[in-house]
């Protein structure tokens, strides 16, 4: 039986067509156009080669018909419409920073049942108006009036570019997912959703994608630029082009800083990443600081423009010298015109265009183009270095710089930070020199030595071109006291410290609480008839700049900081637009973030790159111990030349005996006392030794009265006063007389110590006890530091000096409980510090002076006498006993189960009493305290460093008792 179906024909291919002329038509043309094509391959293969003249006939018809076609093609064209829009649309670039701001403010929020628009939201649906809007405008332009279009230009495509610069979170990208879909339209937790045309467009910038999610990343097409994208000769090339419109640099000197650039850049990069480390990135592992680092060359070649630019602009400014040389032009012409004479002989251009006119104006002009070179490149390479590292990179720069095409040379004596560039001459000259005095003080007491002096220059010369500065250093090296005192008068400024509770919100309000307050008050001024209106600008000084609170990888406070230093402006929360912040500059400070006690990790943390690049970074070095000298003995002597005459002497000398055992006392600590495990608090910084110095000068120098509110006549009761003195004289001068005996041949009056000098030797020896010692824990480590304490105070304070320019008369010290027993004696009672103007009253005479003595004033007893007697007499010895400890004073310590008493004798106390009270007396119509309540108190304030938590105060004397030493506990 057959099967139909394999005879059948096969219709499957065929067209499902019901028109069957047409299909017949479109074969018959297909039959004569191959029969055709076989016609013309016969004819071709028929033809002849053509020779001579008749193939160059052939090429000139060819060329005809290639020119005919041509001109076809262009009559076309012409005929064709006119394109409705340009070619290459315009782009509009809209820069936002997610990490700045809260995910509801960026994506919105509903507060109180309200529903409050977030900042990418508005940006959205402002792209779709403005695509509306646009293509509207071509709309109108297409259907318009021809003589419109020919005057007018093609209407331009906007596309829109929104950048979202900053770490890739989750906690807002998985709230743009729908944007990056298919549908391209923003949804929000309102329930509105807003379509995206084609024209707009998201860019996500980061450094990183350890913390983006894999669904957002597989939306979008990731483009890597890696470190060769850019390289820092770029910098130098964008230099070269603005140079010479801006400043006044010759073809010359361009390419001596090409040569220099060439031969010292790339060798000195080099360098730096094998031999030496950043402050910011010291003694981090190594994955921590990969991740922190910059592309080799960018962070340094832009600090160096930074700074050389703003050293040409003093100097070299175009503008400027132009200006210069047209007014002199007009003063010559002034002058030709009025004098018969002839002109003068020197014709200069307005505009400095020739080498010759320039070397005329300045003849060492190459020299101050290198010496500016050599100078920003050393702050700008080397000055964000850490402490460690500055006596390499020191050594490296003199090298690099002499051996270099054009060479620079450097003084050899100490370091290239220690000098500066004179900017007539071109010379190098020493930080210590450019001051006018020595010693300058600022503001606060602080004190500018030639160390802290370059760091005030670099940061005016940055501020004054408005670029932020960024202090770097150890814990108590003075980054706040100098930019505080250096601010104090010179600009308009706001301090702010970075914590943990310091958010972006409150950062941005009071930025723009200030900018507000300046454009007011620029606006109101410049409306004022007669005002000029200028710029104004005012500074943000940022403390513990990595102390801002984390929010995964990044930190709010500081990305908003960023956003501000590379745009320039801020979205305004409220209004939803941008405000400018052009008005501010910043200078911030930070702490090394390793530094002991710092809390890496917890309090503190790594500054981003992308942050610390856009600052110019200075490490500020720990000062040398002659600047510590010079910063803590100055205001320490200015401090003991505040005391009476009588009281206190040698005030240099005891000055810098005090700094130099301080000094010495905390190195002893700081070596010996490590930070361990188990004594984590064991951190000592230079704070300490300003806290020793500061404790030290609360002690008043000057007697404190309180005035007698009911006194009616001052007169009398100075009359009182003088009386009250005469008195203590004569009561010094028995003293005295009784301890002119001398055991020996000839009777020599003792020489001693000024007696407020040992009590100023207790208070310091206090003050480091409550500053060091106070934090140990362990008995051996307090009786160490007791011994250490007591051998410091002997050898500053009761030996003889090995300079004779530095001596002093020495307070001797008694031991106790060793070779000899203490003698404690009673010496002769004074006048008590407390006295009472009415009970003085008594005893007064009509000539206002004293017949007698008053009872609460106690005359020397021949017990007394005695006893000072036999103390003076010396001890016999094993060996023979100096002189000086024979004339001295006695300075006693005495360390017994961990306490440290240091006492001081009795008798050079009568005389200073007697001499204090009535100094106290006199001191009295100076006080101010009007307010005080006591009739006839008079009070002696000799310390009260109330925030200790110990204090030595001053003890009243009563009548017949005299307290003879401070006992300072360990």
């Amino acid at each position: 039986m057959l099967n139909y179906k394999l005879f059948a024909p096969d219709h499957s291919k065929d067209e499902l067509t019901t028109d069957r002329d047409t299909v017949f038509a479109m074969k018959q043309k297909l039959q004569k156009d191959d029969e055709e094509e076989e016609i013309l391959n016969d004819v071709e293969v028929e033809k002849k080669e053509l020779t001579g003249v008749k193939k160059l006939r052939g090429l000139r018809q060819n060329i005809s018909r290639a020119k005919d076609y041509i001109d076809s093609v262009q009559e076309q064209l012409k005929k064709a419409e006119t394109p409705d829009h340009a070619e290459y649309p315009k782009i509009d670039i809209v820069k936002l920073t997610p990490t700045a701001m809260m995910p509801e403010e960026l994506l919105g929020y509903f507060q109180n049942g309200l529903w409050q628009g977030g900042l990418l939201a508005k940006i959205v649906r402002d792209s779709y108006t403005i695509a509306l809007a646009t293509q509207s405008h071509i709309n109108t332009y297409v259907n318009g009036e021809k003589k419109l279009k020919s005057s007018t230009d093609l209407p331009s495509v906007l596309s829109r570019w929104i950048v979202l610069d900053g770490e890739m979170d989750p906690l807002w990208t998985e709230g743009i997912k729908t944007v990056l879909d298919e549908e391209h339209r923003l949804a929000t937790a309102s329930g509105e959703t807003i379509t995206l045309k084609d024209s707009t467009s998201f860019i996500f910038e980061t450094t990183s994608l350890e913390d983006a999610s894999p669904s957002s990343i597989s939306r979008c097409s990731v483009i890597h630029c890696s470190q060769s994208t850019v390289h820092w000769k770029s910098l130098f090339y964008h230099w070269k082009q603005t140079a010479q419109h801006r400043w006044v640099i010759t073809s010359l000197c361009s390419s001596v800083l090409e040569n220099l650039m060439d031969d010292v850049f790339e060798p000195t990069l080099k360098y730096l990443k094998t031999e030496c480390t950043s402050g910011l990135l010291a003694d981090l592992s190594p994955s921590a600081a990969r991740k922190s680092q910059v592309v080799t060359g960018i962070q340094e070649v832009t600090t160096f423009f930074r700074i050389f630019n703003a050293m040409l602009d003093r100097v070299f400014l175009r503008e400027d010298l132009e200006r210069k040389m047209r007014l002199e032009a007009l003063e010559e012409k002034e002058f030709s015109n009025k004098s018969s004479g002839s002109c003068p002989s020197r014709n200069m251009s307005s505009r400095l265009t020739t080498s010759s006119q320039i070397e005329m104006m300045f003849p060492n002009y190459m020299d101050i183009i290198q010496a500016m070179f050599a100078f920003s490149f050393i702050w700008s390479f080397g000055g964000y270095l850490h402490d460690r590292c500055k006596d390499r990179f020191s050594k490296f720069a003199h090298e690099i710089l002499y051996h270099a095409r054009h060479p620079i040379r450097l003084p050899m004596w100490g370091q290239v930070f220690d000098y500066f560039v004179e900017e007539t001459s071109g010379c190098f000259i020493r930080w210590s020199e450019r001051q006018n005095e020595k010693v300058r003080s600022g503001s606060g007491g602080f004190v500018f030595t030639p160390e802290v002096e370059r760091y005030q220059y670099l940061i005016d010369l940055m501020l004054a071109v408005n670029h932020p500065v960024l202090l770097t250093g150890a814990p108590g090296v003075g980054k706040t006291a100098l930019i505080q005192s250096s601010l104090a008068n010179r600009h308009t400024s706001t301090s702010m410290r970075m914590s943990s509770a310091m958010t972006a919100s409150l950062i941005q309000n009071k930025l723009m609480s200030r900018v507000m307050e300046m454009k007011n008050r620029g606006f109101n001024v410049g409306n004022a008839p007669g005002m000029s209106h200028s710029k104004q600008h005012h500074l943000f000084f940022i403390d513990d700049l990595n102390m801002a609170s984390p929010t995964g990888s990044y930190h709010p406070p500081l990305e908003l900081l960023r956003h501000i230093l590379v745009q320039g402006d801020v979205y305004n929360k409220e209004r939803l637009e941008l405000q400018s912040m052009t008005e501010l500059s910043f200078i911030a400070a930070c702490t090394y973030p390793t530094a002991n006690g710092t809390g890496l990790g917890r309090a503190s943390h790594l500054l981003s790159s992308r942050l610390s690049r856009l600052f110019v970074n200075l490490t500020m070095f720990c000062p040398s111990a002659d600047s510590l000298l010079t910063i803590y003995s100055k205001p320490l002597h200015s401090w003991l030349e505040e005391f009476p005459t009588y009281s206190v002497e040698h005030h240099s000398e005891f000055a810098r005996a005090m700094v130099v055992g301080l000094l010495e006392l905390y190195n002893l600590v700081r070596d010996k006392l490590k930070p361990t495990p188990a004594h984590t608090h064991y951190i000592f910084s230079l704070h300490d030794l300003a806290k020793v110095v500061q404790g030290v000068l609360l002690m008043s120098p000057r007697s404190r009265v309180r005035k007698n509110k009911h006194a009616k006549n001052t007169e009398k009761t100075n009359r009182k006063v003088k009386s009250l003195q005469s008195v203590g004289r004569q009561l010094s001068e028995e003293s005295l007389g009784s301890r002119s005996q001398q055991t020996g041949t000839g009777s020599k009056e003792l020489g001693s110590a000024a007696p407020m000098m040992k009590v100023i030797a207790q208070l310091w020896c206090h003050e480091c006890t409550r500053t060091f010692s106070d934090r140990l824990i362990a008995g051996d480590e307090k009786e160490w530091f007791a011994k250490v304490l007591e051998d410091v105070a002997v050898k500053q304070f009761c030996l003889s000096r090995d300079d004779p320019k530095l001596e002093m008369t020495a307070i001797t010290e008694e031991p106790i409980g060793r070779s000899t027993p203490a003698h404690r004696f009673q010496s002769t009672p004074i006048i008590s510090t407390s006295i009472d103007f009415d009970e003085v009253e008594k005893y007064m005479t009509d000539d206002d002076e004293l017949d007698t003595v008053p009872d609460f004033v106690d005359a020397p007893s021949e017990t007394n006498k005695e006893i000072e007697n036999q103390h003076i007499v010396t001890q016999p010895s094993s060996g023979e006993t100096s002189s000086s400890e024979k004339s001295s004073p006695t300075f006693k310590t005495d360390i017994v189960g961990g306490n440290l008493e240091v006492g001081t004798q009795e008798e050079n106390e009568i005389d200073t009493k007697a001499e204090e009270t009535a100094y106290e007396t006199e001191a009295s119509e100076d006080s101010d305290d009007d307010d005080e309540e006591s009739d006839s108190t008079d009070e002696t304030t000799t310390g009260s460093p109330s925030d200790k938590g110990d204090s030595i105060r001053g003890r009243t004397n009563t009548p017949g008792v005299k307290f003879s030493q401070t006992s300072l506990l360990v």
